[in-house]
């Protein structure tokens, strides 16, 4: 699979495979899936109000740390809930959020209206 902003047409990622249910760990502090792996989440996770379908492996995709440091926060890592706090790293756009506390699995989740499986040109 691959990742378009929708924004900039900038390839976010590519070559991602669909993750078995058997390889998804749902600790504290562990990636919640493998590197180069993807899911979808159907109730894996609740975002509120936030549209993520794509759950990927933090070391999967490269972003950018939202600037607004209120977004990142969280105890030992940023926790999700103050909102999408991942960037494309062309346009700055807000793509995603990165969980990564210690009180859950460390994943990306992609907002579906941010992106596209197909390039946009």
């Amino acid at each position: 699979m691959k990742l378009y902003c929708k924004k900039c047409k900038y390839l976010l990622v590519e070559g991602l495979i669909k993750a078995k249910s058997s390889e998804v760990i749902y600790t504290d502090e562990i990636s919640l899936i493998p590197k180069g792996k993807y899911l979808i989440n159907n109730d894996v996770w609740n975002f509120e109000d936030l549209q993520i379908t794509y759950l990927i492996n933090i070391k999967s995709i490269k972003l950018k740390d939202h600037y607004d440091y209120k977004k990142m926060q969280g105890c030992c890592g940023p926790s999700g809930l103050d909102g999408l706090n991942q960037l494309c790293p062309t346009c700055n756009e807000e793509i995603g959020v990165l969980i990564a506390d210690c009180f859950t699995p460390h994943f990306i989740g992609i907002e579906k209206n941010k992106v596209s499986e197909d390039p946009l040109w």
